[in-house]
């Protein structure tokens, strides 16, 4: 790990705890807009791995999982029966949150920001979305050298989602904005296939899936 990398962990770590000690576990207590957008994203991501599973018994990773809220989306919408769900994020804060607070033998939280062992499914939702430096170039790197660790440990799908624009950029307000050619053309050159699920009511908003083949 490079020591700019560590000092973008170190500024996400305080941004989103800071966060979170405003608003509690909540959406806007990780920088999310509200719970409907949110919702719709776990909704999204959800479908994508249950079409793409033929088995009942399948293993998530929720890389930046924050307060939990996908593993409690997930407690009401989907059969766990068979499911392994690992939550991590680079906060202990929040983890130690999620550990308290989300009591269910198919879930299990971690201070990582990568999976500790291989998954079918490693998902980010809205992982990467708040930049910690105004140059684009640094922070799209970090973006893949952290995508990359989680490749690694992905048996089946690595699903992410990015806000999307012609050109990369950071806007005012630190929120990255990804070259949607650019994303897609360097995941398929250091991953494999990959395709672009967006949503009409998610403007600007584009979901990656990389396929491993």
């Amino acid at each position: 790990m490079t020591s700019r990398d560590k000092n973008f962990d170190r500024l996400s770590k305080a941004a989103y705890e800071n966060q979170f000690l405003q608003h509690g576990a909540m959406p806007e207590g990780v920088h999310w807009v509200g719970s409907e957008r949110q919702n719709l994203r776990f909704q999204l991501l959800l479908k994508t791995i249950l079409d793409h599973s033929n088995i009942r018994e399948k293993s998530i990773a929720d890389v930046g999982c924050g307060y939990g809220a996908l593993a409690e989306y997930i407690k009401y919408n989907i059969d766990t029966k068979q499911l392994k769900y690992f939550g991590y994020d680079i906060s202990d804060q929040l983890i130690s949150h999620c550990s308290k607070n989300i009591d269910y033998k198919w879930a299990d939280f971690k201070v990582r920001k990568s999976p500790h062992k291989k998954v079918d499914y490693c998902v980010m939702s809205g992982t990467y979305n708040l930049a910690m430096t105004s140059n684009v170039q640094q922070w799209e790197d970090y973006v893949f050298r952290c995508l990359d660790h989680c490749w690694k440990q992905t048996r089946k799908l690595m699903i992410f989602n990015l806000q999307i624009s012609k050109f990369s950029f950071i806007s005012k307000g630190s929120i990255f904005y990804a070259s949607e050619r650019k994303t897609l053309s360097k995941c398929i050159s250091m991953f494999g296939p990959t395709e672009i699920v967006q949503h009409s009511l998610l403007s600007k908003d584009a979901m990656f899936i990389v396929k491993k083949v």
